[in-house]
């Protein structure tokens, strides 16, 4: 109940229910499925502190159940928490693969039981079953993993991790997610756009931190780069593809509403490879835009 409330107030959001599963359930869900899929850049070599053994290989790979637990627990000397957690979304990631993987003979009578008495939840058996028929039609290959950042105090002989700006942006992130499943007229959103960041400020580092907000927003950024000159004064949305609805959803998350559209001439067949450029201008404070009200004009080569 308490990391339930926690989560809640985290993103602002009441939980209807919850889905747990332990670690020796997800090892049986992993035998159960077939293997659970998964990206290893390096090998691993090394040994506990217990000395035990551990050995994992690289590359695309399907981990049976007992290198699960080890690709779960293990940490080796070199590795930060960060990439612990990473390997666990990861793993999180690859259930909700193998779930939609393995649906055509995971819901057959003889065998739903055994894959839904992994999982508990407060719903009952009948709606768990829905459930994840509803979580294997999930499109995993578009799914956001996001990290909660901030900084770590030591309270009370304790280590806690305090969000950033209390926590708004995870608060935002949430709602901007469940709000774009599905769009006003009811058809799902399934077009990712691709983002450039370019600073047009004196502040290093903006424009990757900004594609760093972005990304753990849902959005695609392909590269950061300097803009022409460092001395924009106004935050600049160019649409490449004349979509005035996603661009306005760009500028929504960030308060800009500095959005010009490219002029592309019709004869041209040149593809731009992204369909926004974002100028940061010095307007922006690193998270929102300060004082525009109308579209300004400050973008070179294009018109509004």
């Amino acid at each position: 109940d308490e990391y339930r409330n926690e989560i809640q107030r985290l993103i602002d959001m009441k939980l209807s229910f919850i889905l747990k599963i332990s670690l020796n359930d997800f090892i049986r869900f992993t035998d159960l499925s077939g293997g659970m899929e998964v990206f290893i850049p390096s090998p691993v070599d090394a040994r506990g502190p217990d000395g035990e053994l551990w050995l994992m290989p690289s590359g695309a790979v399907t981990l049976d159940g007992d290198k699960v637990r080890l690709y779960m627990t293990y940490c080796l000397e070199d590795e930060t928490e960060s990439d612990v957690q990473e390997r666990r979304q990861n793993m999180v990631v690859a259930l909700l693969s193998a779930i939609k993987r393995c649906k055509t003979y995971m819901f057959r009578k003889d065998n739903i039981d055994d894959f839904t008495s992994c999982f508990w939840s407060e719903v009952d058996k009948e709606g768990l079953t829905e459930l994840l028929r509803m979580i294997s039609e999930v499109d995993c290959e578009r799914l956001t993993l996001l990290d909660v950042t901030g900084q770590n105090r030591n309270v009370d002989g304790k280590l806690l991790l305090f969000p950033f700006r209390n926590g708004d942006f995870i608060k935002e992130v949430v709602k901007r997610t469940t709000s774009s499943i599905v769009s006003e007229s009811g058809v799902s959103n399934t077009r990712s756009y691709v983002l450039e960041i370019q600073n047009g400020t004196r502040v290093q580092g903006l424009a990757k931190n900004t594609s760093i907000l972005l990304q753990g927003a849902g959005f695609e950024v392909l590269n950061v780069s300097n803009a022409p000159n460092n001395d924009y004064e106004k935050t600049t949305i160019i649409d490449h593809i004349g979509n005035r609805d996603a661009a306005k959803s760009i500028g929504d998350f960030i308060r800009c509403t500095n959005i010009i559209e490219e002029e592309v001439s019709e004869s041209s067949d040149e593809t731009p490879n992204v369909d926004f450029t974002l100028i940061l201008g010095r307007d922006f404070d690193s998270r929102y835009v300060h004082g525009q009200t109308s579209s300004g004009d400050n973008a070179p080569g294009s018109s509004q």
